[in-house]
């Protein structure tokens, strides 16, 4: 008689039962994601129903986005670079829109703009610099994925010879943003609502390496 050790049972166990689920289950790797620029119709589309997913047609409205089936845009969608991380099924996860600073400057009031400037920040010094914005993170989404979404999109600006980033940031990605060494300027930028008066400006100066 055989005498099953620990190991032996197990694979018996494995082997005398030929449901596929067992095999699934042993073989199972994790989801690899696709973080890239949104170059297509779809790619768009696919960040338009996160902000959808995440905001809802309420506080969509609120935030200044346009609700049309289930998707959230605004005009200027067609005009900036989005970048996104997407999922196996093509969905996107978490996402970020980038634009040169200076076609996103009316977005802020001229004082905001004035204390830059005391800040050591000039936007018209002739130095392109980029400006990032509607940064989404849909649910369960952790700090490492939002952090390689950044840098794809520093990475992005830099070949576009832009000097350095500023941002609009929210409260809850606030410490991401220092983590990848950008500064908090202590001026906050203008919202429709005051759920969303809170997005404070933080800047970031790109190292002058070269790229990989």
């Amino acid at each position: 008689m055989t005498i099953h050790t620990p190991k032996n049972r197990r694979r018996a166990r494995i082997t005398s039962s030929p449901g596929p689920r067992i095999f699934r289950s042993t073989s199972t790797r994790p989801r690899i994601v696709d973080v890239r620029v949104a170059e297509s119709s779809e790619d768009l589309s696919a960040i338009q129903r996160l902000r959808h997913r995440l905001l809802g047609s309420f506080d969509g409205a609120i935030a200044g986005f346009e609700e049309k089936r289930d998707r959230l845009f605004e005009s200027t969608d067609d005009t900036g670079t989005h970048l996104a991380a997407f999922d196996h099924a093509g969905r996107a996860v978490v996402a970020i829109r980038l634009d040169d600073v200076s076609s996103s400057s009316s977005a802020f009031r001229p004082a905001a703009l004035g204390e830059l400037v005391h800040l050591g920040i000039d936007l018209a010094d002739g130095r392109a610099r980029s400006f990032s914005d509607r940064l989404h993170v849909g649910p369960g989404v952790d700090g490492h994925l939002v952090i390689r979404l950044l840098a794809a999109m520093m990475q992005q600006a830099r070949r576009r010879g832009w000097v350095g980033d500023l941002c609009r940031c929210d409260p809850e990605h606030f410490e991401i943003r220092r983590t990848l060494g950008y500064r908090s300027l202590g001026v906050f930028a203008p919202g429709v609502d005051e759920r969303y008066s809170m997005r404070e400006l933080m800047y970031l100066d790109f190292p002058r390496s070269r790229l990989g």
